[in-house]
């Protein structure tokens, strides 16, 4: 070797020593002194929650500084890594797609090709030929693979963490119940007069057995001379998703076919096969509720019979089967479908017995609704009003809806019910008629309507005792024509409302009848004003025994005016003064207020009068609602009229609710089983230890639980949260941190993927932390002695960095806070390239043990020149060789 040139290297290198020794003496910060700490013994990488194992898993420390398996860890991040030993080179390929690279030459970690950071003292990085084996510092491996990367010396272990955690927090919950129940409510409603009260009571209750729906609904009453609660129906339904229904108790069977309308009580089955849908069902029907008692009149000495009031019975069996078949069977909710069906229904009681075929077609388009029933039954029995039948009868019923436009509908019905027919119930639906109707709807504009609608029927059943019907005696029977027709105005503007509605009836057996109505309302903006004209011309009356019929009453008119006021928010006013036939008057005023306890109490009160002649009436009412706890309402109303008061109470409310009873009410009963709950306990874990304490780690209250940004639930005093209502499937579940308190931070991630299965909850938990600070500051150190002397400078908007993925800049004074740390060892370092240029962070990386609830303070980073850089060259020697 050319001994020249070694000594002039020597020298240079020497050279170079020199300059960059600062004249204070070595950079060694006084808190990083205090505050580094040897690697735990046998400590522990974890990768997301699992461990590494096996060659190159073990954390190293060299110096000050902790080394970690870069390869190793990304890897189990699910990352590629490209390593170019020769460059000093390592390229990472994230999941996330970014691509990220540390340059050693360079001191340069890149994301997507920009600089995120800078940093020296990458000369003890050693490129090994087997890529396994390179170890990276915390401070650069923390931005390369973008992890968080936490000391915990009491467990021993360097957590690493990305994103959204697999955390140990989420866990699977109950296993959902063979059945549950939804929701029990009932409504109580109390009439009490001066010498009489009735009771109606109702309880409704839904849930859910396995795979299927039910609902059960039931109706109690009573009275002064029938005891204060007499059971009278209860229905339980029962429905699937394939289509199978079961309904038992007291229903109605015409569901597909309006000729076997009955109500009964037992049991109805239907089961779905592939395109058709067949229901049998059988049971009881109420015959008479009423009996008629003999008895003689005293002067005539004639017998009497008097109808009394007796208690239902179901007397007659009733039994029947059909069958709905079409292509749209299986969408009966589509705007357009065609649906045929046909069945049979046999009925035998003590007064009545039946046999009768059916079949109806019901279709719908865009313009068009029709539906047919047609049928034919044998009957024979005695029918309400006393008439003795015995025969066939046919069944016809067509209606049709059709639009010619937008805006005009023409609608038709025809209706023939022979006179041989029995319905298996009393006050069955049907009644031997014949009725013909017809009319249209027309919308002329946006701000005019009208519409037209006439009706004829013919009873064939009516009043036998004195009328004979068409087949006793060839005579029709009872005949009711009508014709009413409708007008809307809704003009814009100052122009009020209107609307006008007539009908002309006459009756075969009273005669002409008419009702005139006119209203007119205008609408302000805190206030309303009406008025009513209406016209009663009323039918002669008709004495059945005699078949007299006396002069027709007058007609009877009356016009009201009024007026609603919206006082303010919570009181409104209503006034109203009416002028009737014959001099008479009347008029109301309602007052209604909201305002009282917190708007759970709602007040009204009324006073009323009429006046005919010199006749004066007066009416009092008062109305009272209260908002209960528990979901309970109550309600009491009082009038007062010249019969004698009446109260009528009524309480309402739930016996029992789960937030599942709306989805599972009115969801689709596919996802009956789909709906779950996301529930978990928001605590600090003052222990570390990963569960809650009772006693050690303390509840927070007060923290919005959130699931798909769409709704969310506030833990309790206990920390408890449960988000009903949760559709099987993923779902992001988080933790709203503005509702936590500033001085918590989290130990697991804010933000959780959790995987829903039907028929199972899922627990969630968030572990929180009181949180430390790093306190320090940056400066200009030009002696190197470590410490702010008089006239260095401190350096703002420099960036410090911690290892945890936790930055913030340096104010004017050179300080900074790094906040919302959690306890453990954390590295901080400056990313240089926010440093002024030619000059680098003396102390490099600190290791900082942050404690919870406390400030760790003189983490500070003096900043000094880079050393000067000589470049030597080599010249060729002009000596000729010998």
């Amino acid at each position: 070797m050319n001994v020249r040139k070694l000594i002039g290297a020597i020298l240079v290198l020497g050279l170079c020593w020199v300059l960059s020794w600062p004249a204070g003496g070595t950079y060694v910060s006084q808190a990083r002194a205090a505050q580094i700490s040897d690697l735990p013994k046998n400590a522990t990488i974890v990768v997301a929650d699992r461990p590494l194992t096996g060659s190159f898993s073990l954390p190293q420390q060299r110096g000050n500084r902790m080394f970690l398996p870069a390869i190793i860890v990304a890897r189990a991040l699910g990352d590629s890594v490209r390593v170019d030993a020769v460059a000093r080179n390592l390229e990472v390929h994230r999941q996330t797609g970014i691509v990220a690279s540390f340059d050693a030459r360079l001191n340069q970690v890149r994301e997507n090709g920009s600089i995120v950071l800078v940093v020296s003292d990458t000369a003890d990085i050693v490129f090994p030929p087997n890529p396994d084996e390179l170890m990276l510092p915390i401070e650069i491996l923390a931005p390369l693979l973008d992890v968080s990367i936490i000391l915990d010396k009491t467990s021993g272990t360097v957590s690493i963490r990305r994103g959204v955690a697999t955390a140990e927090a989420v866990r699977a919950g109950a296993q959902h119940a063979p059945w549950e129940l939804y929701q029990v409510d009932y409504s109580s409603n109390l009439n009490m007069y001066s010498s009489a009260f009735n009771h109606n009571f109702m309880v409704h209750s839904s849930g859910r057995i396995k795979d299927g729906r039910f609902d059960l609904l039931s109706n109690f009453d009573g009275g002064t001379a029938q005891g204060p609660l007499i059971f009278r129906r209860s229905t339980f339904t029962f429905e699937r998703e394939n289509g199978q229904r079961l309904v038992g108790g007291d229903f109605g069977t015409g569901t597909d076919l309006e000729f076997l309308s009955s109500a009964v009580r037992g049991v109805s089955i239907q089961q779905p096969f592939n395109n058709v849908r067949v229901t049998m069902f059988g049971g009881r029907a109420i015959s008479d509720v009423y009996s008629n008692i003999v008895r003689v009149d005293p002067l005539t000495e004639l017998p009497i019979e008097t109808p009394q009031h007796t208690k239902a019975r179901y007397d007659t069996n009733v039994f029947g089967a059909f069958a709905t078949f079409g292509p749209s069977v299986k969408k009966p909710t589509d705007p357009r479908f065609l649906i045929f069906s046909s069945g049979l229904m046999y009925f035998s009681g003590p007064m009545t017995r039946g046999e009768l075929a059916t079949g109806s077609v019901k279709f719908n388009s865009h313009r068009n609704q029709f539906q047919g029933d047609v049928g034919l039954g044998n009957f024979s029995g005695i029918t309400p009003n006393k008439r003795e039948v015995h025969g066939f009868a046919p069944l016809i019923d067509l209606s049709e809806s059709f639009s010619v436009s937008d805006g005009f509908t023409l609608r038709a019905r025809y209706t023939h019910i022979g006179s041989n027919f029995l319905s298996p119930q009393s006050g069955g639906l049907f009644t031997p008629m014949n009725l013909v109707s017809g009319g249209f709807n027309w919308r002329l504009a946006q701000w005019l309507s009208t519409s037209l609608t006439g009706t004829s029927r013919t009873l064939l059943d009516a009043f036998s005792r004195t009328i004979p019907v068409s087949n006793q005696a060839g005579q029709p029977g009872q005949v009711d024509r009508s014709i009413t027709t409708t007008v809307s105005v809704n003009p814009r503007g100052i122009w009020p409302t209107f609307t006008f509605t007539h009908t002309q009836a006459n009756n075969s057996l009273t005669g002409a009848n008419a009702y005139t109505l006119l209203n007119a309302t205008k609408e302000f903006r805190s206030w309303r004003l009406f008025g009513n004209f209406t016209r009663i011309l009323n039918g002669q009356f008709l004495n059945l025994e005699t078949a007299s019929t006396p002069d027709m009453t007058p007609p009877s008119s009356n016009v009201t005016v009024g007026a609603m006021m919206k006082i303010n928010d919570s009181n409104t006013l209503q006034v109203s003064q009416s002028f009737g036939s014959g001099g008479s008057l009347g008029g109301e005023v309602d007052w209604m207020a909201s305002s009282f306890l917190s708007k759970r109490v709602t007040f009204g009160a009324g006073l009323g009068y009429a006046m005919t002649g010199s006749q004066l009436a007066l009416v009092e009412r008062a109305l009272a609602t209260v908002q209960l706890p528990f979901q309970q309402t109550l309600q009491v109303s009082y009038i007062n009229t010249p019969s004698g008061p009446q109260i009528m109470v009524q309480l309402r409310g739930a016996l029992l609710r789960t937030r599942r009873a709306e989805a599972a009410q009115y969801g689709a009963l596919a996802e009956i089983r789909s709906f779950g709950a996301l529930s978990g306990k928001v605590y600090q874990d003052i222990n570390l230890n990963g569960q809650f304490d009772p006693g050690v780690d303390r509840p927070q209250e007060g923290v919005q639980v959130r699931v798909d940004g769409s709704y969310y639930e506030v833990s309790d005093r206990n920390g408890d949260f449960r988000v009903e209502n949760v559709k099987a499937g993923e779902h992001q579940i988080y933790m709203d941190l503005l509702s936590v308190r500033a001085d918590l931070t989290l130990l697991t991630s804010a933000q959780h993927t959790v995987a829903l299965k039907p028929g199972r909850d899922m627990i969630v938990d968030f572990r929180l932390v009181r949180t430390g600070r790093i306190k320090g500051v940056v400066w200009m150190d030009l002696n190197g002695n470590g410490k702010i002397d008089e006239g260095e400078q401190p350096l703002a908007d420099v960036r410090v960095v911690t290892g945890s993925g936790r930055d913030t800049l340096t104010d004017a004074q050179g300080e900074f806070v790094l906040g919302d740390l959690p306890p453990g060892e954390h590295i901080v370092l400056v990313d240089e390239k926010t440093l002024p240029e030619n000059t680098r962070s003396a102390a490099g990386s600190l290791q900082v043990i942050v404690k919870a609830g406390s400030e760790t303070g003189n983490t500070n980073f003096p900043v000094a020149s880079k050393p000067v850089e000589v470049k030597v060259k080599s010249f060729a020697s002009t000596a000729q060789k010998p």
